[in-house]
C-alpha cells in the first residue's frame, strides 16, 4: 500500500481497537474474578467458564492480530 494518509488512518483505528480491547480485557479480568469460588479457587460453573475461557482466547487472539497489522503497517510507511 503506498498511500500513506490511508497506512496513517488505519493505524489510527487499530490504536483505536487496542484500547478497546485493552479495557475489554480488563473486564475479563473482572469476570474471572466472579468466576472463581472464594472458598477454594475452582470454577463456580463449568459451562459458563469454558465459554468464558473461549471469549478470552479470541480476545487475545484479537490483540496479537491488532499488533501484527501495526508492524506490519509501520514497515509500510518506512519505506
Amino acid at each position: 500500500m503506498e498511500d500513506n494518509r490511508s497506512i496513517d488512518s488505519i493505524k489510527e483505528q487499530l490504536e483505536y481497537l487496542e484500547d478497546y480491547s485493552n479495557k475489554s480485557f480488563e473486564s475479563l479480568s473482572s469476570i474471572d474474578l466472579l468466576l472463581t469460588s472464594d472458598n477454594n479457587g475452582s470454577t463456580k460453573d463449568r459451562e459458563i467458564s469454558d465459554k468464558f475461557n473461549e471469549l478470552t482466547n479470541k480476545l487475545q487472539d484479537t490483540i496479537k492480530t491488532t499488533n501484527e497489522l501495526k508492524s506490519i503497517l509501520n514497515t509500510k510507511t518506512t519505506k
